[in-house]
């Protein structure tokens, strides 16, 4: 697939073909695998489950080896949202807040395992196998993903 916008920078084309890999979704759950543009396979899911009490969503990118995971359960009495950086099927970066009624329960947004430095060597790592720069591989990210580069809680 073409960028939609062409330009003379390389790096921005390169970007708009990773960001092909990851269309906008049209459901409630949404689920899209592909190739990046070195041929690493891509993995896209969101989904969203809503009853009376309450209004969990999550989504998920993969890249190869790298995981980006994006959970927020939102119950009725207890809430609670977790980022997650995997690479290699180990964590690199986890963080994690809780909200509940009785405020007592509640737990700021913090890192809870690994680093937000270690995700950015990650990141380095992985835009580099694409032939990218760090910030034209997150910018090529579905916008959930936004916060990778700065790991919430950091």
């Amino acid at each position: 697939m073409q960028p939609l916008v062409r330009t003379s920078r390389p790096s921005y084309a390169m970007s708009g073909a990773l960001r092909d890999c990851f269309p906008r979704p049209t459901s409630e759950s949404f689920q899209h695998n592909g190739l990046s543009p070195s041929g690493q396979e891509t993995k896209y899911r969101i989904s969203r489950q809503k009853d009376l009490e309450d209004d969990d969503r999550s989504a998920r990118v993969e890249i190869g080896s790298l995981v980006l995971n994006h959970e927020d359960e939102r119950g009725r009495d207890f809430a609670q949202e977790v980022f997650t950086v995997s690479y290699k099927g180990k964590v690199i970066c986890q963080s994690s807040d809780a909200r509940a009624r009785a405020s007592r329960f509640d737990k700021p947004m913090a890192v809870r395992e690994g680093s937000a430095e270690a995700v950015l060597e990650v990141l380095k790592e992985v835009a580099a196998s694409e032939q990218l720069s760090v910030q034209d591989f997150v910018n090529a990210l579905p916008r959930d993903f936004s916060w990778v580069l700065k790991m919430p809680g950091s």
